[in-house]
């Protein structure tokens, strides 16, 4: 058991290593071609994008892992290919919405109205991709989900250093591609999953009422989420300015890479953990399960110290000295990625339980929380106010979230202490 996650844990840390290297071996080309105003629209383009993921679909993407492994083959079938008619559906109404309201949207955000749209369609298209990836790595693929994944990544890269260094495009060059890339692969995705007969069309309301009751109560956790990974941006926008949010995304993304290592183990987590919870463990892999997740934090904190030290030291060979400020923004957010990867290792106990109101209802909170913090920090101390607002925010969502974890499922926590008094 131990020994398939961690194989499977190594391979799709590989791959996201290896998917992550591609943006992190572009950073040093695109800031010496593109400028921090650039850096800070196309933060802004990100951020958009990321607030639509999470509203596309209903996020009911996340109902499939959940019952992947309580129903038959033959009603998954009919489960996903509902999971694709609320998308369709919350497709329409945005494409509208952006229609009608794009040229509002675009006085707010600084972005032009027809790159709104592309925003919308990106959504949508990765909803597509989103699901045959989570298909892979609820078979226990990891090999097809690593490979497809880098192919996807390298020809986003591919993409970028053409319109960009080729064409003379500035952050416009890398929405395009990014576009392009998306829309390619989400219609392979639908070959993939068509090919391993995972759709099987028919109108099923009772597994649409099921697919938006688990996963509405989570739209709002996810908008905290993003609260939590961008609104910190648009107050650095509209507090200090696009330079500086130019610099703190730089330093943001390299801090990211303790989210490559956490996005990775929980790929492999995730699904193991949900199929445990489903066979009852045994006492004993229950105090596994608790060595593990205290082991995997301490080295998360340890890793974060690291990259924060490394990038003091080499960030004005990396980005250029145009962007060497943005090393002061790595150790926060990698610490709080830190406490994200912690968060990841506890919340599986929520959702197999499915008690997904009462996250949802606290993280709305804490990300309000967050939003009050970061104003306060980032008029009181810059830019770097937003760092100390994620971290502080990540770290009590990660407590909270262990808390109600424990209350929906209880877990022996206190294994040491047990120990000890033996």
């Amino acid at each position: 058991m131990n020994k398939t996650l961690l194989r499977n844990s190594f391979v799709y840390i590989v791959a996201e290593f290896i998917n992550r290297a591609f943006p992190f071996f572009l950073l040093p080309i695109l800031t010496r071609f593109l400028s921090p105003e650039d850096y800070g629209i196309l933060a802004t383009f990100s951020v958009l994008v990321s607030i639509l993921i999470v509203l596309v679909g209903v996020n009911t993407h996340g109902a499939i892992s959940v019952n992947f492994f309580k129903l038959d083959r033959e009603k998954i079938r009919v489960y996903i290919a509902n999971i694709f008619i609320v998308l369709g559906s919350s497709m329409i109404v945005f494409l509208v919405l952006t229609l009608v309201f794009g040229e509002y949207f675009s006085r707010i955000l600084s972005i032009p109205e027809e790159w709104i749209v592309v925003a919308v369609v990106i959504a949508g298209m990765q909803f597509i991709t989103t699901v045959n990836l989570m298909l892979w790595t609820l078979e226990k693929n990891p090999k097809a989900y690593a490979i497809y994944q880098i192919i996807q990544s390298l020809f986003v890269v591919v993409l970028t250093l053409v319109f960009i260094i080729g064409i003379g495009m500035k952050w416009e060059g890398q929405v395009l591609a990014k576009a392009i890339a998306t829309i390619v692969f989400s219609l392979i995705s639908v070959i993939y999953i068509i090919k391993r007969r995972y759709l099987k069309f028919k109108l099923d309301t009772s597994f649409i009422r099921d697919a938006l009751k688990f996963s509405a109560p989570l739209v709002p956790y996810s908008l905290a989420a993003w609260v939590r990974n961008g609104a910190d941006k648009f107050l650095i926008v509209a507090l200090v300015g696009t330079s500086a949010t130019g610099l703190y995304s730089v330093g943001y993304q390299i801090g990211l890479i303790v989210s490559v290592l956490i996005t990775a183990v929980n790929k492999a987590w995730g699904p193991y953990l949900l199929k445990i919870l489903n066979t009852i463990p045994t006492e004993q892999e229950k105090k596994k399960f608790v060595v593990m997740t205290y082991g995997y934090g301490l080295g998360l904190l340890l890793f974060a110290y690291t990259l924060g030290v490394l990038a003091e030291l080499f960030m004005p060979i990396l980005v250029g000295e145009e962007f060497s400020g943005a090393s002061e923004f790595v150790f926060w957010i990698a610490l709080a990625y830190a406490f994200q990867g912690m968060n990841y290792m506890v919340v599986g106990y929520l959702f197999f339980q499915k008690k997904t109101v009462a996250l949802a209802v606290s993280n709305v909170m804490i990300a309000i929380f967050h939003i009050a913090l970061g104003y306060a920090l980032i008029i009181s101390l810059g830019p770097i106010g937003a760092a100390y607002a994620t971290v502080i925010s990540f770290f009590i969502s990660f407590v909270w979230t262990w808390w109600l974890s424990q209350k929906a499922y209880p877990m022996p926590w206190n294994i040491f202490k047990k120990r000890n008094n033996g």
